[in-house]
């Protein structure tokens, strides 16, 4: 009985342990005032975001998003062979309405030398 008791405890425990933190967003208003002298005179912020954090919010931004695009650091993924691996890209207009949005694919290169033509 106690060590049932004790497995039981300690599957909650390491269940609860691994919850990530909640994501903290900034109001559009506040991230422009905090950031904004970061930010320049860009018309608009791209960032990246994983599927286990979708994107549905249109009157904030998330704190990280903002952080992991100013450095225009690449965007660093990593997928198993056979995967479909889903991302989205946030696009954030700072101060005006961004119009007629295109994006571009490049081929996907591994670590390895491996390439996925972007024409897949």
């Amino acid at each position: 009985m106690k060590l049932r008791l004790f497995i039981i405890i300690a599957f909650c425990a390491s269940a609860f342990a691994c919850t990530s933190s909640p994501t903290s967003n900034l109001s559009t208003t506040v991230a422009l005032e905090e950031y904004g002298s970061r930010l320049g005179d860009q018309s608009f912020l791209v960032f990246p975001e994983l599927r286990e954090e979708p994107i549905k919010w249109f009157d904030s931004i998330p704190e990280r998003g903002i952080n992991d695009a100013l450095p225009q650091a690449e965007f660093v993924m990593n997928a198993q062979p056979g995967e479909y691996f889903v991302f989205q890209l946030g696009v954030w207009a700072l101060r005006d309405d961004v119009e007629d949005v295109q994006i571009e694919f490049s081929d996907l290169k591994g670590g390895s030398g491996n390439v996925v033509n972007s024409s897949r």
